[in-house]
């Protein structure tokens, strides 16, 4: 089976396969461009927890000045 989603990158697509096994994600090495496409790839995805998780990083770096 082969699952073509062009709209979202192999590394985005790799992090979410991550969430989905470990249940967590570390995105404090990850830059702003990624976690932005995490984010709306999450959305479309409906997986809430990685969203809130993304949205919440994603304000932390935009406090921390990228």
């Amino acid at each position: 089976m082969i699952f073509n989603k062009t709209n979202i990158t192999p590394n985005v697509f790799e992090l979410i396969l991550k969430y989905i096994y470990i249940g967590e994600l570390d995105l404090t090495e990850q830059s702003g461009e990624n976690i932005f496409e995490l984010l709306i790839a999450s959305d479309e995805l409906l997986i809430d927890e990685l969203f809130n998780c993304a949205q919440e990083c994603l304000i932390e770096k935009k406090l921390n000045g990228f």
